[in-house]
């Protein structure tokens, strides 16, 4: 979802379709604004990425839909200026480092 949102808009800009911009940040920040409020997962951090019809339908999370949601958010912070996204984004880059980086690798050490 967050994927195709950025994307579109990413998209719109490079053809620099007046309309199709307007309509790509309009469904971008209503997105975000959406996953923010349903997928964020405000206990343990990072964003939730399985749902229909706004049922969450598998708490696990996925390193990649991670990143994406960190891409979606920023493009949608360029577009709206909504100041909580920016510590949204440190969340979840945090979460991320914290859940799915290689501790040994990062820090230099081998077995």
């Amino acid at each position: 979802m967050f994927e195709t949102a950025w994307i579109l808009l990413e998209s719109a800009n490079a053809i620099k379709h007046t309309e199709f911009i307007s309509a790509s940040r309009e469904i971008l920040i209503s997105l975000c604004n959406n996953a923010i409020e349903k997928g964020f997962d405000k206990q343990y951090g990072g964003m939730f990425n399985r749902f229909q019809n706004d049922t969450l339908l598998a708490s696990d999370k996925e390193w990649w839909p991670q990143a994406e949601s960190v891409i979606a958010f920023l493009s949608a912070y360029h577009v709206s200026n909504d100041k909580k996204i920016p510590e949204l984004c440190y969340r979840l880059l945090e979460y991320i480092d914290n859940t799915f980086s290689d501790q040994e690798r990062v820090s230099g050490t081998t077995r």
